[in-house]
């Protein structure tokens, strides 16, 4: 089932590491470089939302559900039961509000896994049931407050993947295939087509700590 979703409260960031650790990894000590590295920051951080589809920093949402209800031409009801609503930004801090067509639901009529993002109506006796409103609007908290709970190994993968990127920016040399002086020198170089044709590909362990990240829709 479709949804309208709307952020209503946007992260102050969505950098996934912050300039200080990125220099302690790429051990630099200087400010020289700050720029080019927060750049680098602001470039992984996004890559990997998009890899993961998902989006890491905490933010407020509010969505939409119409279960596709119709009325008849003698105002009869028809349409199905929802037995669950899937909210589509997970994992879930906390649910701000449920609204049932205009009417807010008590928080002791719903509950929510929050890993998952599954949502379920509750009876005054406390078993789950269906959702049966037109319409029904979850106000809820998603992500993670970065970086105080970042799970540690997406800020690994990150780091890992700003400093690949920055050992290759510092190859000006990447080009050269072989310089050689005869009787006095001969250098041989990796050329940055041949060995890295994709050079902006993660490498193959930040995939590894992004697999548990990568989102899998449920619909």
């Amino acid at each position: 089932m479709q949804s309208l979703l709307t952020v209503t409260t946007l992260a102050s960031s969505y950098d996934l590491t912050v300039l200080e650790t990125a220099k302690t990894e790429l051990k630099i000590t200087d400010g020289s470089k700050d720029v080019e590295i927060a750049v680098l920051i602001h470039q992984v951080s996004s890559a990997i939302s998009s890899i993961c589809d998902r989006v890491f920093a905490e933010e407020t949402i509010s969505e939409v559900f119409r279960l596709g209800r119709t009325k008849t031409w003698d105002g009869q009801i028809e349409g199905d039961f929802k037995e669950t609503l899937i909210l589509r930004r997970r994992p879930i801090s906390s649910i701000v509000s449920v609204i049932e067509d205009g009417t807010t639901v008590d928080s002791v009529e719903y509950e929510c896994d929050f890993k998952s993002g599954l949502l379920y109506r509750l009876t005054d006796e406390d078993f789950r049931t269906g959702w049966s409103a037109d319409k029904i609007t979850v106000n809820y908290i998603s992500g993670w407050y970065l970086l105080d709970n970042l799970p540690y190994d997406v800020e690994k993968a990150c780091l890992l993947w700003v400093k690949s990127l920055w050992i290759q920016t510092q190859r000006s040399d990447l080009s050269v295939r072989v310089e050689d002086v005869p009787g006095l020198m001969r250098k041989e170089y990796f050329s940055q087509s041949q060995n890295n044709p994709k050079g902006y590909d993660p490498p193959p362990e930040v995939m590894v700590l992004l697999h548990p990240y990568i989102e899998v829709s449920i619909r």
